[in-house]
């Protein structure tokens, strides 16, 4: 069985939604990390430096608090093919 891990992310304030898909679970924490790095450095926080992946929920959750679920939001979901 082949899995595939999709990212989807909302930015606070800029329009859209960023697609990724990753072969591993690591790649798509460390994509998402980025997504919220990117969120947090955006805006008037200007939270500068690296996410960690092993704690982007965190800081996704700090943004929420902030703006609202539904206006900024990252998530990972897991889609397993048979091969």
């Amino acid at each position: 069985m082949t899995k595939i891990y999709i990212v989807v992310g909302e930015h606070q304030t800029t329009p859209g939604i960023r697609i990724s898909a990753h072969k591993t679970d690591d790649g798509a924490q460390k994509r998402a990390a980025e997504l919220v790095g990117m969120m947090l450095g955006d805006g008037p926080f200007k939270v500068k430096g690296k996410t960690d992946p092993a704690k982007w929920e965190v800081g996704l959750g700090w943004l929420q608090e902030r703006f609202g679920a539904a206006h900024c939001d990252v998530g990972i979901s897991c889609i397993e093919l048979e091969d």
